[in-house]
C-alpha cells in the first residue's frame, strides 16, 4: 500500500497540506511534526511518499530520507535557496508558496513512479531464473 505521510514543524502547515491531498483524493496515512513519528508511520507501510519541509522539530529533512526506508520517495516544500543546491536521489523539491495545482501534481508524478517502480518488480520476480 502506498501511503502518504506529511510532516511539518507547525501542525497547522501539516493538517493544511493533508486537507488539501485529501480533498484532491488522495490518501494521507497521517500528520505529524516530529522526524520520529513520520518514522513510525512509514514503518507500517510497504511504500510512500513524506511530504515534508526543510527542518522539522528534531531532524533536518536529510536525516530523515536517510532513516526511511528506500521504497518511500520524499516531497520537499521549502524556499528554493534550500534545496537548489544538490539534492539527494529520492528526494522531489517544490518551491515555497506552494500552490495546490503544483502540489496536486507533482503527488501524481510521484505516485505513478511508485507505480511503475511496483510494477517493475513485480515483473523481474516472475522472469528470475527457476535454477536460481
Amino acid at each position: 500500500m502506498v501511503g502518504i505521510i506529511v510532516v511539518f514543524p507547525n501542525k497547522g502547515n501539516a493538517a493544511n497540506i493533508r486537507n488539501l491531498l485529501v480533498r484532491g483524493g488522495m490518501d494521507v496515512t497521517g500528520a505529524c511534526t516530529t522526524g520520529a513519528q513520520a518514522l513510525n508511520y512509514a514503518d507500517a507501510l510497504d511504500e510512500g511518499i513524506v511530504v515534508c519541509g526543510y527542518k522539522l522539530k528534531d531532524m533536518m529533512y536529510t536525516e530523515l530520507r536517510e532513516y526511511l526506508p528506500e521504497q518511500f520517495e520524499m516531497l520537499l516544500i521549502a524556499s528554493a535557496d534550500k534545496w537548489s543546491t544538490g539534492m539527494i536521489n529520492g528526494i522531489v523539491g517544490l518551491s515555497m508558496p506552494v500552490k495546490a495545482y503544483d502540489l496536486m501534481n507533482t503527488m501524481d508524478m510521484m505516485l505513478r513512479n511508485i507505480g511503475q517502480r511496483r510494477r517493475k518488480r513485480k515483473l523481474e520476480r516472475k522472469t528470475r531464473d527457476p535454477r536460481q
